[in-house]
């Protein structure tokens, strides 16, 4: 998969979630079946502007070329939605948060392997 696509793909996906996340964090948390407390709120908020700022970067480098930057910005999406998926699938199996996170583990999965595939070719002419 080419680096345009993957990039275009994250950048949509991280720009939903962010924005969800700050517009609507008690929603967001409650989806997740977790009460919103107002810390529970304020970090849903913090997290939804680093998404957002993912969103904007992953958009940008749609167009830059091969080259140790843009593998650095697949690399650090991969990074970013493999830890995610990690973290919402342990408070899911614990009991933490609910089992309505377990389609989110998907989609950070799905992130992560897109920009992977991305990752391997960054090297190629086709990028």
């Amino acid at each position: 998969m080419n680096a345009r696509l993957s990039l275009t793909i994250a950048a949509i996906v991280a720009g939903i979630f962010g924005l969800l996340m700050l517009a609507a964090p008690s929603q967001v948390l409650q989806g997740f079946g977790t009460p919103a407390h107002v810390d529970g709120v304020v970090v849903s908020r913090d997290v939804g502007g680093l998404y957002v700022g993912l969103s904007i970067l992953f958009w940008i480098a749609r167009s830059w070329p091969a080259g140790p930057a843009l593998r650095t910005v697949l690399l650090v999406g991969v990074i970013t939605q493999a830890i995610s998926a990690a973290t919402n699938a342990w408070a899911a199996a614990t009991g933490t948060i609910g089992p309505a996170a377990w389609p989110g583990v998907g989609i950070h999965v799905g992130v992560a392997m897109v920009l992977l595939l991305a990752l391997r070719g960054a090297g190629d002419a086709a990028v």
